[in-house]
């Protein structure tokens, strides 16, 4: 996953997330620490904006387009399984989730603002709230779904970390609504496992009503 090779990376990450998955059970919690921390500089967010090779495609479409990190999504969702297997020790969990969610979440905030003062002719702002609201999904996406019917003595995660992520990106969207690329990647981490669930006692509230009026499939989508 170090390798120089982007084309060997992007195999590898794939290869790498499918075994964690299939195996989670089998990780005990300190392992999936050091797993965890092994893959932490490979997480961070770089934008490439590519000339484009057709005057006539859009820019920002063809940014976001970047299969770098497309495979780097993989990581993120691993990162999500891993902490996930910390539910025994809540307060860990809290600590690594945090620790994975806090700089995306200020990278948000940073670029959020960027769009905010230049608007919509600087692209890099934009394709950097796409890629940032598409890795905080990948890490909710690693947590198991939230359940259907809540057994005896079920361990939730840190629902107020996912409600913090989800909260952010309804704020993005209420800003951003105009353009299509964040619309789509709100609508592709629409369902995060305990994110949006944890919104589903305030879904009368002003913002959600907004999301309806934004996103017409959200009534299907909150159907569970």
């Amino acid at each position: 996953m170090h390798n120089d090779d982007s084309s060997h990376r992007a195999r590898v990450d794939y290869l790498f997330h499918r075994f964690i998955k299939e195996v989670r059970n089998d990780i005990p919690p300190d392992l999936s620490v050091n797993i965890l921390e092994s893959l932490r500089d490979l997480l961070s967010i770089d934008v490439q904006i590519p000339e484009p090779d057709d005057a006539d495609l859009d820019p920002l479409s063809e940014a976001v387009k970047d299969t770098s990190f497309d495979s780097q999504l993989y990581l993120y969702e691993t990162a999500g399984i891993l902490s996930s297997l910390l539910s025994k020790n809540h307060e860990q969990q809290t600590s690594v989730l945090l620790s994975l969610v806090k700089p995306l979440m200020e990278e948000l905030s940073e670029n959020f603002q960027s769009f905010n003062s230049k608007g919509p002719e600087d692209i890099v702002p934009i394709v950097k709230v796409h890629h940032i609201i598409m890795a905080l999904g990948n890490i909710a996406k690693g947590f198991p779904d939230y359940p259907a019917v809540i057994p005896e003595r079920h361990v939730f995660p840190p629902l107020d970390v996912f409600a913090e992520m989800a909260q952010a990106i309804l704020v993005c969207l209420k800003a951003m609504n105009t353009l299509k690329v964040i619309r789509d990647a709100v609508s592709a981490r629409l369902l995060m496992p305990y994110g949006i669930m944890t919104l589903s006692p305030r879904l009368d509230s002003p913002l959600h009503v907004y999301w309806q009026q934004l996103v017409p499939e959200l009534p299907n989508l909150f159907q569970f």
